[in-house]
Parts: C-alpha cells; structure tokens; sequence
C-alpha cells in the first residue's frame, strides 16, 4: 500500500470539511498499527466517519491530481513524511485507535507542495474526537454549552449516526447536576413513541462524566424554523402541535412532566416530523423529588402559572407551554415578549394575552377556541390532560367541532362559536324601516340657559300686558 496515498487522502478529506483533523490522525494511526494492509479510506467508512460516495469523490480528487503533476518527482516531492506524537491510551472498555499523527491539508486546485493545512481548530483538539462511547464513534462537535456538550457519532451495532451528550467537567462536580442529568436519560429511555427523540444508552466518559446516546435528528429545532420562515399556516400549526401533544402524553403516561416546552425543544425532521426532546427540567413523578416544591422550574417565556406556587403541579403546565407554542406558530410572535419580565415572572401577564387575531385576522374561529382553553390562566379551565387537548387537535385536523368553550381570556371575536375552518365574512345587514330620531338629552347648562331665556320671555310678556291696561 502506498503510504502517501493514505496521506494525501486524508489531507483531501480535511480540507473539504469532511473530517476532523483528531480523527483522521488517530485513524492513520490505527491503521498503521491494526490493519496495515487497508487502506485509510476504508477504515473511514467502517467507523463512520465518510460515506463511500464521499470516498469515491476523494478518489477522483486524488487521480486528476496524479494526472496533472505527472510521474511522482516530476514536480511534486514526496509527501510530507509523519510527525509522530506521544501515543494515547484506548478509550476506556474498547480497543480504539492510539497514537496520532500530522495531517496537513489543501483546498481543491492546490498543489500539495505548498499545502501546510489550516490551522487546527480548537474543536479538532477535544479529545472525546475520533473516541469511543458506549460503542460510538465520535466523529464530530455539534455544539456546547453551559451544561453540555453535544457530539455526532456513529453507533457500530445499529449502524447509524446517533448523537452523544457529554456533561460538561464543571458539573459533573455537582451532584445534583448530574443526578438531574442521569434522571433525563431515564426519562427519555422510558418514552418510546415516534414523537419523542429516543435514548439508547447511558455511560460514563473516560474522565468520569456522564453522557447519553441517543437518536440523531436530521433537521432543526421549531425554534430555528419559526425564524427563517415565519409563522405557520393554521392547518400546519395544529398538525405539529398535535405530534408535539402525543409525544407528551405518552410521557404523561409514564410520570413524567417536561416543564419545559417551547419550541427550541421540538425538534423538526427533514421528513415534518415533530420529536420532543430535551427532558433536562423534567419532573418525574415516579421517583423522589430533586428540587423543593414552590421551585421555578422552566423557561420563563413559555411557563404556566402555577409554577413556583405552593400547589404541586401535574400534566397540565405542559399544556399550557404547549399552548404558548401554538399561539407562537399561528401567530409568529411570541406572546409573552409584549410584557415586562416583572409581569412575566409574577404571573400579572398570563391574563392579559392579546387576542391572536390582532396578529393574525381571521384566524378560524376553532382553532382560537382551542388556543383559548390551552392557555386559561386557572389550570382547572385549560383541558384536563394532553390527551383531551389531542382530540380536539385532531378535530381541527379532520375539519369537525371542538370540544374547547368560546376562550374566556380574551372578549368574543366575530365569528366566535363557528367551528369551520375560517371565518365567514358578515352578511350584509336587511334594510329596516327608518324611526323617529331619540330625543335629545340636554345638559344642565342648557337646561339653566332655557330657563333664563323662558324668565326673560314671561318678564316681557307681563309688562306688555300691564303697559296695554294702563293705556286703555
């Protein structure tokens, strides 16, 4: 096997994007020491981290780069030979790949001679790259935050990408923290249902930090769709508010409460498909409590009420953030948004929503009605479980009535109790016949200034009398 086609080949793979600069040293590596006589290409693909499309098209770069620079010596020197670094040690539990290795890297169209690489990104330097987890290769960084850090892998039994969450070193400090995290794993394995992003593994990284295999998502959050595009046609809004709902309740089934709905934590197929992810805040009703009663749980934008009150909660704070959501869709704004954060936090806003028609005119008047009884501020008005919301979700749907009253949140809308799928512009009024014009009331101003002027009239009329009497 030529050596500089496998490096050549992974400089290829680098500069196009493909491939981490961690991965491709410690899969160089692993091949040299493993299986020197495959190829590097097909290492790739067996860990997942190319496609054979992808190799084939590295391989087509590779032989228009043999063809233009002519026999090796003719004007390109030999590849770069390895800088060897300090070996690694397998990842914990599985015989991995060890050592590492320089990769330099050049865009299409440059001539490898001068091609010293990009500079190693700060990601590529993550050790967790090109690891294995619970049997996952790592391939790439999705992204971090506070709490965690979210990987793409490549699952060796089930052979498909799946994604890895790592708590962050921080945390894994706090006990709490990472007994809220292992509870959220927990949560999600017992959730089975096409509307809920599924939990295939819990262990622990090498360095001691919990993580979580679950499924890959190919698509964006709700949240991240809303921006781009703007709001949703009705029919639309219900259809993925009622998945949303589904996946809800059977995590309702299952004692557990999310407490944090919103739509940064719906997660959108590139199939339209709607997945409840990221059960972080979820209050399992099946286990002892982590947090004390009266604590505010969830986002503030998208809270019920009664959170943080002294009555514990129950399923129906998550139709209220569902109801948030929906409002959000239909609309396109985010209603709580339009108050203070003061008003928010103390609940003086969750009464005074406007009417979602001010944004949206003529917005059927049974989805309004639906909208209404999931967002009534007393949790006794809204519906009683996710799976009442559903139906009426699904009624929408199929174009049948609602069960949801005329919403006493906001005064009655034109067109209110219609259950059609739009609202019907007014008919015309009938002629009637015309009526006397109402009296006029007059003020006590102009009743004074009659009565002045009727004294002035009478005084006049008396002295005309008298004059008339004395001249006869």
């Amino acid at each position: 096997m030529d050596a500089d086609e496998d490096i050549e080949f992974g400089r290829i793979a680098l500069a196009w994007g493909w491939a981490a600069r961690e991965v491709l040293t410690r899969a160089l590596a692993w091949q040299r020491a493993n299986a020197p006589q495959r190829r590097l290409s097909d290492v790739l693909v067996q860990g997942g981290v190319l496609t054979p499309e992808q190799v084939a098209r590295i391989a087509a770069e590779q032989r228009r780069r043999r063809t233009a620079r002519g026999p090796r010596g003719a004007d390109e020197p030999p590849a770069a030979p390895w800088t060897p670094l300090a070996p690694q040690s397998p990842p914990h539990g599985v015989a991995g790949w060890a050592g590492a290795a320089d990769l330099a890297a050049a865009p299409p169209g440059v001539g490898t001679a001068v091609a010293m690489g990009p500079t190693p990104r700060p990601e590529d330097e993550d050790p967790l790259l090109g690891a294995v987890l619970g049997g996952c290769f790592v391939n790439a960084r999705l992204g971090a935050g506070a709490m965690a850090t979210v990987y793409l892998a490549w699952h060796g039994e089930l052979r498909k990408d799946v994604v890895i969450k790592v708590l962050s070193h921080e945390h894994t400090k706090v006990a709490r923290t990472v007994e809220r995290f292992r509870r959220e794993a927990s949560a999600m394995a017992r959730v089975e249902h096409p509307n809920v992003v599924m939990v295939f593994d819990l262990g622990t990284t090498p360095d001691g930090r919990p993580f979580t295999v679950m499924q890959y998502v190919d698509g964006q959050d709700l949240d991240k769709r809303m921006k781009a595009q703007g709001r949703l046609a009705p029919e639309e809004a219900a259809r993925l508010v009622l998945e949303v709902a589904r996946g809800l309740e059977a995590a309702h089934a299952k004692g557990v409460i999310h407490r944090d709905v919103k739509p940064e934590n719906i997660m959108l197929t590139s199939g339209g498909t709607a997945k409840v992810t990221d059960f972080g805040l979820a209050k399992d009703t099946t286990m002892a409590p982590v947090t004390m009663d009266g604590a505010i749980i969830g986002t503030p934008l998208y809270m019920a009420p009664e959170i943080g009150g002294k009555a514990p909660i129950d399923a129906r704070v998550d139709v209220y953030s569902l109801g948030l959501t929906f409002y959000y869709l239909l609309t396109g704004v985010e209603p709580m948004r339009e108050f203070s954060a003061h008003d928010v936090l103390f609940k003086a806003a969750h009464g005074k929503l406007r009417p979602p028609e001010d944004h949206l005119p003529g917005l059927p008047a049974a989805h309004r009605r639906v909208l209404g009884r999931m967002l009534a501020r007393e949790r006794d008005d809204r519906y009683p479980d996710m799976a009442a919301a559903a139906r009426d979700l699904e009624a929408l749907l199929r174009g049948a009535p609602v069960d949801a009253p005329e919403p006493t949140l906001w005064p009655a809308a034109p067109g209110a109790g219609a259950d059609t799928a739009s609202v019907a512009p007014a008919a015309p009024p009938r002629p009637r016949r015309p009526h006397p014009a109402p009296a006029t009331t007059l003020s006590s101003r102009q009743l004074l200034a009659l009565g002045a002027a009727a004294a002035v009239v009478l005084a006049l009329g008396a002295f005309v009398v008298l004059a008339i009497v004395a001249w006869l």
